[in-house]
């Protein structure tokens, strides 16, 4: 569910984001989750009076006691996905790397060979996991800028920034992200 408003200290106002939008239930006790900017929120909430108001909005109490931290502007988290790097050198196949943390603006991978300098501009193609209970995987790709590189023993690690990505896409990675965090 998305915050669609707040009547300060009386409720909040709540609106299902698509069709699997859970049915809340009168007068039972909710944890709830919110992030907004660089805050991440949680607190309890019940379902005020007997459903959904206007537009399928949802009237909850307001909380009265919320815990709040800062997080990273662009927070990561850490992944194991499998993924492929292909860069626009000629008869070059595309390269199989470990996605070891993701952010809503770029990636963290590792190779076991030097694939990629810094400033070069490559594709980055992933299995994103949906965190839907059937355990599927979407595919996505993205362009990507190599920010920096370092060898660690036999590995590469390369810092990337997402360049050009569609907007579903870059609305799936960051919806990865965001339920990852409020999973721990």
């Amino acid at each position: 569910m998305d915050l669609a408003g707040v009547i300060p200290g009386e409720a909040l106002i709540a609106r299902g984001t698509g069709h699997e939008a859970p049915a809340l239930v009168s007068e039972m006790v909710y944890d709830a989750r919110l992030f907004t900017g660089t805050r991440f929120f949680r607190f309890s909430t019940r379902l005020l009076g007997e459903g959904s108001g206007p537009l399928g909005c949802h009237y909850l109490s307001y909380p009265e006691v919320v815990a709040q931290a800062i997080v990273r502007r662009h927070h990561r988290v850490q992944t194991a996905i499998t993924g492929k790097i292909r860069t626009n050198e000629y008869l070059r196949l595309p390269v199989a790397v470990n996605v070891e943390n993701l952010s809503a603006f770029g990636a963290g991978i590792s190779a076991g060979e030097d694939i990629l300098a810094v400033g070069q501009s490559a594709r980055l193609a992933m299995n994103l996991p949906t965190g839907t209970s059937d355990g599927a995987n979407r595919a996505i790709a993205v362009v990507v800028k190599v920010r920096n590189c370092r060898q660690e023993g036999i590995r590469f690690r390369y810092g990337l920034e997402f360049e050009q990505a569609s907007d579903e896409v870059r609305r799936e990675i960051k919806d990865y992200v965001l339920a990852c965090v409020a999973a721990a």
